[in-house]
């Protein structure tokens, strides 16, 4: 036995004389051991008072590692961890010990006096001391006067509770960090650390093997420069201190009686989840990061002095004021050299420079950037960089009501986006004066927009008058509700719809038909459904091709490597020459350029559209979306839903009707009845081939876009025959009758969602 083992063991033995062997479920006291045996005479797990949370050993999934862990005691799921003691050093066996000396320490050790963790010293010794579960999930270990000596709170593993409080504080010099799981079966420390960078103005960073991969910036007053969405749900209100001696951030829920966490994944995402109860899960709040413009990697960085719109495309654009270092690279969309200054600053005149005011802007990194919260007017800010010669531009510190104190970057400017919406910032840029747009000629231009646009409107307006009042006056409707012109007898462009025809189109307005909600209430899909009988093969054909090269762009020919992850019917937009886009990436997911697939905790997506290894095992691969897109040639051709659409008593799905037709030689069968026979039965044919060949249950067996594409263009003269679809036989793998549903294998979480 080692001398601080037998030292923590005589302190266990000497204090169980002191206390009484009763305690609450809650509370372990030096006189009694929480044992992983039932057969070593301990205790059984800790409760906390209000039976939210409870403390006892686990293993994993497919792990036969012990660990203390805390977990919600209140809910059916318990495999989800919210702390863990020995993640680095699991006990190999049920042998393991956890026991509070009468000085105040937590040890776990086994029957060996093999201590695999302890809370560590505490700097006072603790007469009395006793550990406790409370029930905001904290587990605390007090003295006899009632004072906290140690808290799990301190020490968080991957997850932040409500009350939490994260950051750092300068008189304790601790900087309370997350740490990720390795996996999701695997809860040593990984390689994504979540933290106070603590240089020039403190910010929250996530690192990658202590690379900074993104940036959720510094506190701004109301959120997070790099996370501003979390102030548009309405689970949790936050709190900060931050001044000169701390930067500590919490968050409380606005209904005690609902659970929510946040967590931060192996694959670097933070994740705010809620419990639902009607679905006896996790569901995902909100995630980050959101976009490209979020990563901070040299492929995906848009370089010094430039702005990331993730809306649009080229999605970098050098700020006002900056030009191309390398115009070459920039032409061939590698952004990562950046921008430089079209005007040099060469000296400290202030008037030669200027300011110009960038909107709704992330501010760019503040590792080296200066604060005085000293400041309240913004023109005293202003005046400060004009004296800084090294001043490269200026931001309001505090944007809240009660907004205070000035940034300063003397430094190049990086990692900045912009938010085409209410959030972002304003930042003051520094510009040489003939490099600020001109004042007075952006005045004459909007005069002369005035002058020209005020006349047209009032003539537009006074001709749109006239022409409602005449055809007011001539109008008649038919007796299908579509109004016709009496003296031409002609349909006109915006037919009007009686009640009982939107009630018929709406399926007498069906939740299921509803597409979203706007100012003006909601907004339903309209079933006209003689508009199927407007898609003949062709248009269908280029469609599928039309899809079929967006798909290639993502995966091969894109600067980033996308994977869509939500490739369904309702994702792709059809303009008005009936030319597919792809659309909606909410949930696409970015690979690096060695990447080939990622294992993924959660698993989001369309009902009937994912693919085997992505639901069951959470692995995320350019076949995921190769999946999706088979289901929807098969959708296209045969004019029916996958996920709605079952075939005779067996229920089968379309994957598996259109794989019993192709197997029998029947597979025109499949073909939408609306095109009768007029359709190429050989091109019909290939396209159902390639659909069956995209939705194969092994991803291997799958064809990439570059080949499916050839194939689809009849370029390749041999196409294999396809295997057994996965899912094919949908109602033995998940039961269609909710529309959100959520189960879990191999700790993967999963969320269906159902498709427009």
């Amino acid at each position: 036995m080692s001398g601080r083992a037998a030292a923590y063991f005589l302190l266990y033995f000497a204090s169980a004389f002191l206390f009484l062997s009763y305690a609450d479920d809650s509370t372990l006291t030096p006189s009694q051991l929480l044992g992983d045996d039932d057969d070593d005479g301990g205790r059984g797990n800790l409760i906390s008072t209000g039976g939210r949370f409870e403390l006892g050993f686990f293993s994993p999934k497919g792990s036969s590692n012990r660990y203390i862990g805390i977990w919600y005691h209140s809910i059916s799921d318990k495999a989800t961890k919210v702390w863990v003691a020995n993640g680095v050093h699991p006990v190999p066996n049920r042998s393991g010990r956890l026991f509070v000396t009468a000085d105040g320490r937590l040890v776990l050790a086994d029957g060996n006096s093999t201590v695999f963790w302890s809370s560590g010293n505490v700097s006072t010794v603790a007469v009395g001391a006793i550990a406790r579960l409370q029930d905001d999930g904290n587990l605390v270990v007090k003295d006899g006067s009632d004072t906290v000596v140690w808290q799990s709170f301190d020490f968080p593993t991957d997850t932040i509770l409500p009350g939490m409080k994260m950051g750092w504080n300068r008189t304790s010099g601790h900087n309370i960090s997350l740490r990720a799981w390795t996996n999701e079966s695997d809860p040593t420390p990984g390689n994504f650390v979540m933290g106070m960078d603590l240089n020039g103005v403190p910010q929250e960073l996530v690192w990658n093997n202590m690379v900074p991969f993104w940036r959720l910036g510094p506190w701004n007053g109301q959120y997070m420069g790099g996370a501003p969405e979390v102030i548009a749900e309405n689970l949790m209100d936050y709190a900060f201190v931050v001044n000169s001696q701390m930067f500590v951030y919490w968050y409380a829920l606005r209904d005690p009686l609902v659970l929510a966490r946040i967590t931060l994944s192996s694959d670097g995402h933070i994740v705010v989840w809620a419990w639902l109860d009607e679905a006896q899960s996790w569901i995902s709040q909100a995630e980050f990061p959101r976009d490209v413009c979020d990563y901070l990697n040299s492929t995906s960085s848009c370089g010094p002095y430039s702005l990331c719109s993730p809306t649009v495309y080229p999605t970098c654009a050098c700020l006002e004021g900056f030009r191309p270092k390398n115009q070459k690279n920039w032409d061939l969309r590698v952004w990562s050299d950046g921008c430089v200054r079209k005007t040099e600053l060469n000296d400290c005149r202030t008037d030669t420079v200027g300011f110009f005011r960038l909107r709704n802007a992330k501010l760019p990194d503040t590792s080296r950037a200066t604060v005085d919260w000293s400041m309240i007017n913004m023109d005293d800010c202003k005046a400060l960089c004009l004296k800084d010669c090294s001043c490269m531009a200026y931001a309001r510190a505090n944007i809240s009501g009660s907004g205070s104190g000035c940034i300063i970057w003397t430094h190049e400017l990086i990692d900045m986006k912009f938010y085409n919406n209410v959030f972002g910032q304003e930042l003051y840029l520094k510009l040489a004066a003939r490099d600020i747009p001109s004042r007075s000629a952006y005045s004459r231009s909007r005069r002369l927009v005035l002058i020209v646009l005020v006349p047209l409107s009032a003539a537009f307006v006074l001709i749109c008058a006239g022409g409602f009042i005449w055809y007011t006056k001539r109008r008649n409707t038919s007796e299908d509700g579509l109004t016709i012109d009496e003296g031409k007898g002609l349909e006109l462009d915006l037919p009007l719809l009686d009640f009982s025809k939107i009630v018929d189109a709406t399926n007498n307005f069906s939740t299921s038909n509803i597409l979203g909600e706007g100012g003006f209430g909601l907004v339903y899909k309209l079933e006209n459904k003689t508009k199927s009988t407007l898609l003949d093969w062709q248009t269908r054909y280029d469609i599928i091709v039309g899809i079929a090269r967006g798909l290639l762009y993502l995966h091969h020919d894109s600067r980033f490597k996308i994977i869509h992850r939500d490739l369904k019917a309702s994702n792709i937009l059809l303009d008005k020459g009936m030319n597919p886009k792809i659309s909606d990436f909410g949930m696409a997911r970015i690979f690096g350029s060695d990447e080939t697939e990622v294992n993924t905790r959660r698993v989001v997506g369309t009902y009937g559209y994912m693919s085997p290894e992505y639901v069951i095992d959470g692995i995320i691969s350019v076949k995921s979306d190769i999946f999706s897109f088979g289901v929807l040639i098969l959708e296209i051709i045969s004019g029916q839903r996958s996920k709605t659409t079952y075939y005779s008593e067996s229920q089968i799905n379309l994957l598996g009707y259109a794989w019993k037709l192709w197997k029998a030689g029947e597979a025109l069968k499949l073909v939408d009845e609306t095109l009768g026979t007029s359709f190429p039965t050989d091109d019909v044919l290939r396209c159902i081939k390639i659909g069956l060949l995209c939705v194969q249950e092994r991803p291997g067996d799958r064809p990439t876009m570059p080949i499916t594409v050839k194939m689809l263009g009849g370029e390749s003269a041999f196409i294999p025959d396809p295997k057994q679809p996965g899912f094919f036989n949908l109602k033995n793998h998940i039961d269609s009758d909710s529309s959100t549903k959520r189960s879990s294998r191999n700790n993967v979480s999963i969320t269906l969602l159902e498709g427009r």
